[in-house]
């Protein structure tokens, strides 16, 4: 029992030193951390009261030169150095008041510069600059010796209210009227400014954009509503309907300069709606049919349309305490193109072949257009309360992408541009280090194509002649050095005798192989057979002031779309011929066949197969077109004759002959 007790004793009295260990250790734990803390916090300098005015003049002169610096740093896109790759590239800024404004995104790269960037330059350009302030300190010359030190050093530190600036910068100074000298080293000043807050949002802007393609859409949307600005119609007009791309140009632009300030950002302060979000909101549950069966209501907004087509929620933090705007200017770089479009002209098609084009009894004028643009936009967020109220505005820009009528992402899951030029052209010479060797082959006798030229195109908005295949080594072929700036791209092949054909290409390829599937050129001509009753009768030649529209295409063969007139007696050579796919090749056709009047009389609409051995031998395609006897003479007629052309009844009476 008594070696039980002992025992029991020895175990309590080990656990009571175990915890008094714990105990010390945990105490010298908050000894050193707090005697860390003590050692890391910055010991105020004691400045003698008679020193206060060199204190207060480098303190002014500290403030003074960071406000410059932060002032040049907002205006140019948070550098105030900004890097060569955008101060010589003129594509990869804008200019706003003589200064250059960086995009934030460019040709696949990001130019978003961080806190840390924005840090230094601030660091760099006060060190560099306050000497201006300062000027030799002669306005002490009277009352102090100043003997400063050539070594000094700047900290700044961005925070979301504040710059913070520190310059340690030590100077002996003394009376002149004295002897002793007293030694000033750190100097202060913080910027009430929300440089950090205003980063940060026009960071999430920038983000936003690239992921909702915002501003795409709004400039679709404007140009879709510009009465002025051709897209997609069927015009009941007689005479060829013609734009000028410069005169379109112009028209967009000036859509852009008065709507693009019109965006508003949700979350910040913005200019207010006319009335409540929840107003607006409850219009959403109107459809168009309501519209017009006059069931929306009558009170709404006037500025209803601004609230559902600018009103942007790019964020979902709170920036009511700053301010963002949007601008475009005339005068900034402007890519536009316009497909279809000769040189600089757009012209109007007739009975361009979708259904609605045959509901023209009178003439008709039909075009559909697709646009390429890439402009900039100007963002400002703005801080009105910085600086004691006199504001601060931080700038940058950002480009707005649009390939054949659809907005583009400046951000790509690979490198798009490595390292583009700014004079057209001028990008195709910065080449990779090896050739790669590009062949075009025929489709059906696979062998190789000569005098193919071939073509570097990067996102349909770069283009690069390669030169020609050429025998070499006993084959047909071409090795080049590829541009090295887009990845992946994409080679063309065009031949005179094929298709036009493209291989998209993996980074530096050793090879690229482009498939082509060759032509047949052929005449062609147009008769008419009669429909009288369910008879119809002979095919006969067309009269005289009668003429025949045909639209040819394909969905196997890319970009394959062919219209011609007949009788083609003032056309171009090339439009008074057809080129078939020597393969076999479901095409869509269809035909309109108009009165001297124009007016619509008949016509021909479905699909026509033709194998590569139907061609072996002709040259003349022989088109057919139904005429409805009698010719319609009111609407109800014609919708009558377009419905028996869309039944195809006779389709097989009437499909083309090769002859």
């Amino acid at each position: 029992m008594l070696v039980i007790n002992m025992k029991m004793k020895k175990r309590g009295q080990l656990t009571v030193f175990i915890v008094i260990g714990i105990f010390l250790l945990a105490f010298l734990g908050v000894v050193m951390y707090f005697r860390q803390e003590t050692v890391e916090q910055e010991i105020p300098e004691v400045v003698p009261e008679y020193l206060f005015p060199v204190k207060q003049y480098v303190d002014s002169c500290l403030e003074t030169t960071a406000e410059q610096g932060v002032t040049v740093l907002g205006a140019q896109g948070g550098y105030i150095y900004i890097p060569e790759r955008i101060t010589f590239d003129p594509q990869s800024y804008i200019l706003f008041g003589g200064i250059k404004v960086p995009l934030w995104y460019h040709q696949g790269r990001s130019r978003v510069p961080n806190l840390d960037v924005m840090q230094n330059d601030l660091e760099r350009y006060i060190a560099e600059n306050i000497d201006a302030c300062l000027a030799d300190f002669i306005v002490f010359e009277q009352q102090y010796d100043i003997y400063p030190e050539e070594n000094r050093s700047v900290e700044v530190v961005i925070t979301d209210t504040a710059v913070d600036v520190t310059m340690t910068y030590p100077m002996d100074v003394k009376l002149k009227s004295e002897e002793s000298t007293t030694r000033i080293t750190r100097f202060n000043s913080e910027l009430f400014v929300k440089l950090k807050r205003m980063f940060l949002l026009a960071r999430e802007m920038i983000q936003a954009e690239n992921n909702q393609l915002f501003f795409e859409q709004i400039t679709l949307d404007l140009m879709a509503a510009g009465t002025d600005i051709p897209f997609t119609d069927v015009v009941f007009e007689c005479g060829q309907k013609i734009w000028y791309v410069p005169e379109v140009e112009e028209k967009i632009k000036d859509l852009l300069f008065y709507n693009i300030p019109k965006v508003r950002v949700k979350s910040t302060d913005h200019e207010p709606f006319e009335e409540s979000y929840a107003r607006y909101e409850l219009l959403r549950g109107y459809t168009p049919q309501d519209i017009m069966e006059g069931n929306a209501p009558q009170d709404a907004p006037s500025d209803a349309y601004e609230y559902f087509h600018f009103f942007w929620d790019p964020t979902v933090n709170d920036y009511k305490d700053l301010r963002a705007n949007f601008y475009f200017q005339k005068e900034w770089p402007f890519f536009i193109r316009v497909n279809p479009s000769s040189g600089q002209t757009m012209k109007s098609s007739w009975g361009r072949g979708t259904p609605q084009y045959w509901l023209s009894f009178l003439c008709i004028n039909a075009y559909h257009f697709t646009y390429d643009l890439i402009f900039p936009i100007h963002a400002v967020v703005r801080d009105d309360s910085a600086f004691g109220g006199k504001g601060y505005a931080f700038r940058f820009a950002f480009p707005v992408r649009i390939n054949k009528n659809e907005g583009v992402s400046t951000t790509f899951n690979s490198e798009i541009f490595e390292n583009p030029q700014t004079t057209a052209g001028d990008y195709c010479n910065d080449r990779l280090d090896k050739k790669t060797i590009v062949y075009a082959t025929d489709k059906k006798t696979h062998e190789d194509i000569l005098d193919a030229e071939i073509t570097f195109n990067c996102m349909d908005f770069y283009y690069c002649d390669l030169g020609t295949t050429d025998t070499e080594f006993g084959r047909n072929r071409l090795a080049v050095a590829l541009p090295s700036f887009c990845s992946p791209p994409t080679i063309e092949a065009e031949h005179p005798d094929y298709h036009k054909s493209s291989v998209t290409v993996p980074p530096d390829p050793s090879f690229a192989e482009i498939i082509m599937t060759p032509l047949q050129e052929m005449d062609f001509r147009v008769v008419k057979q009669r429909l009288t009753g369910p008879d119809l009768q002979e095919p006969e030649e067309l009269e005289e002031g009668e003429t025949a529209v045909v639209y040819l295409s394909t969905e196997q063969l890319e970009d394959y779309d062919i219209f011609r007139r007949y009788p083609y007696d003032e056309s171009p050579e090339e439009m008074q011929e057809i080129k078939l796919a020597d393969d076999d090749v479901k095409y869509r056709l269809e035909v309109l066949l108009l009165s001297k009047d124009n007016e619509m009389i008949g016509g021909f609409r479905g699909n026509w197969t033709v194998d590569d051995a139907d061609l072996r031998g002709k040259s003349t395609i022989v088109f057919k077109a139904i005429e409805n006897i009698p010719h319609p003479s009111n609407g109800d007629e014609q919708i009558a004759m377009i419905a028996m052309l869309e039944s195809g009844a006779y389709n097989e009476m009437v499909m083309p002959e090769l002859s």
